[in-house]
Formats: C-alpha cells, sequence, structure tokens
C-alpha cells in the first residue's frame, strides 16, 4: 500500500507499507527492498519510507545503504506506534482534502479509491 505525499514545490515523499496477501502487516526481506527499488527508479520520490512487521537484516543492510531510503517497524523503536499511526492518518486526510474536499464519513463515502486503485 502506497501513501505519496507531495510538498512544496516538487517535493514528494513515499510512505510504502508492505502487506501480505490478506492485507496484514509483513515482513520484508531482500527481494521485497530490491523490488521496490526497481520499481520506484525515475518515480521522482524524494524521499521513501519502508513500513512492514519486521526487516531482515540483509534488507536493514540494504536501507542503510540508500540516501533518500528508511524503514519503519515494531523492532525499531526511533518512533513510537502512536507516532506512525499518527502520521498515516495525518498523510491519509490530506489526500483526501486534496481529492474530495474533505475527509468521507464512511468508507464506501471515499471517492479516491475505485477498483482498489486511486
Amino acid at each position: 500500500m502506497d501513501y505519496v505525499a507531495e510538498g512544496e514545490g516538487d517535493d514528494r515523499k513515499l510512505l510504502r507499507v508492505i502487506v501480505g496477501p490478506k492485507y496484514h502487516a509483513s515482513r520484508a526481506f531482500v527481494s521485497t527492498v530490491d523490488d521496490t527499488l526497481e520499481k520506484l527508479e525515475g518515480e521522482g520520490y524524494d524521499e521513501v519510507t519502508l513500513m512492514a512487521k519486521s526487516f531482515t537484516s540483509s534488507s536493514k543492510r540494504i536501507i542503510g545503504e540508500e540516501d533518500d531510503l528508511d524503514m519503519i517497524s515494531p523492532d525499531r523503536s526511533l518512533h513510537s506506534t502512536t507516532e506512525v499511526y499518527g502520521a498515516i492518518q495525518n498523510i491519509t486526510t490530506s489526500l483526501c482534502e486534496k481529492k474530495c474536499g474533505g475527509l468521507p464519513e464512511t468508507e464506501g463515502d471515499c471517492k479516491g479509491l475505485v477498483d482498489r486503485e486511486y
């Protein structure tokens, strides 16, 4: 699941949440990180943050080698769960306000998601 925040000018930030087949939090393996880097090459994101249930040591090493790539997981305590949920909520609110002018009251009222795509 991807969340894109656009800042001033051409500044674009991406939060990619790594999920499994049933949209449950999933572990990030080397292949997950490599696939993400390959797909995002040339997309123009200034910063990319990957959020996963956990990261393998090799995937952490790859992320550490990239300047504009960061990670969030429960086993990494740089951010509290409350801060992460708050950041996701703020991004979602911002996207809804830009797309539709406000927050939908129910999931069915959301005009941004059609056939599982925005």
